[in-house]
């Protein structure tokens, strides 16, 4: 729905996000103290972003916070918006039938799978582990 994918974009930036006549966030740490370490972000979405309007826009907010000066740019060093490409009739969340249907949690199954992989393939970089939080998690 709308507003899950805005709560999630809502939630990512509340501890970075920019607020009028307040001070930023990360006034109290210099710019190149975020810069120890190399992190980028990823925000991946199970199914296609092309055959979801609410999930694009979402990203299209998340991405334009990013890059929007003093927003999350500062933490991480890319952004990346990446799609596992389950299908929508088996990306399946049905904790309720767990005891009737095989693959009730097939869809955050298939996901992390695809996560895993698209991390370790070393096409959008060489990473030493990753963090994954879960789409239905609380930043």
């Amino acid at each position: 729905s709308t507003s899950f994918f805005r709560g999630i974009a809502n939630s990512l930036f509340k501890r970075c996000k920019r607020k009028p006549k307040t001070k930023d966030y990360f006034d109290d740490v210099p710019a190149d103290g975020l810069r120890t370490t190399s992190a980028d972000l990823f925000l991946f979405y199970s199914q296609t972003f092309s055959e979801n309007d609410v999930a694009m826009k979402a990203v299209d907010k998340i991405m334009e916070e990013f890059f929007s000066p003093g927003g999350w740019s500062r933490c991480f060093d890319n952004i990346y918006a990446v799609e596992a490409n389950i299908p929508k009739e088996l990306d399946l969340y049905i904790p309720a039938a767990q005891e009737e249907l095989y693959n009730w949690v097939n869809g955050p199954n298939r996901q992390y799978e695809a996560g895993f992989r698209i991390i370790q393939s070393g096409e959008w970089g060489d990473y030493d582990g990753f963090y994954l939080m879960e789409g239905d998690s609380v930043p």
